[in-house]
C-alpha cells in the first residue's frame, strides 16, 4: 500500500489512547467519509478507464487505431481527482 496513503489514514484516525466518546465519533465519522469518498472517486475512474481499454481492445482487433491515448486517460483521471492538476497522483 501507498506509504503516503496509510500516512494519510494514521493522520485521520482518532488517538487511541483516549476516548471522548463524542469528539472521537465525530473524528471517526469524519475520516470514514473521507475515506470512502475517495474509494468512491477511485472506482468510477477505474470503471470509467476499463471501459475505455475495452474500447481500445476491440480496436486492437479489429486491426484499427486504438481509440484512447494517454492524455484521455490522464482526463479521465483528473476529471475523478485521482490526479492533482499536475498529474501527480493523491494517494
Amino acid at each position: 500500500m501507498n506509504q503516503h496513503l496509510i500516512g494519510r489514514i494514521k493522520e485521520l484516525s482518532p488517538p487511541q489512547a483516549v476516548m471522548n466518546f463524542g469528539k472521537d465519533s465525530q473524528q471517526v465519522l469524519k475520516s470514514h467519509n473521507e475515506l470512502l469518498q475517495l474509494h468512491a472517486k477511485t472506482l468510477a475512474c477505474h470503471c470509467e478507464c476499463m471501459g475505455m481499454m475495452s474500447e481500445n481492445m476491440l480496436s486492437a482487433t479489429s486491426n484499427l487505431k486504438p481509440l484512447f491515448g494517454t492524455d484521455q486517460f490522464i482526463s479521465v483521471m483528473k476529471k475523478w481527482r485521482v490526479l492533482d492538476e499536475e498529474g501527480v497522483s493523491i494517494l
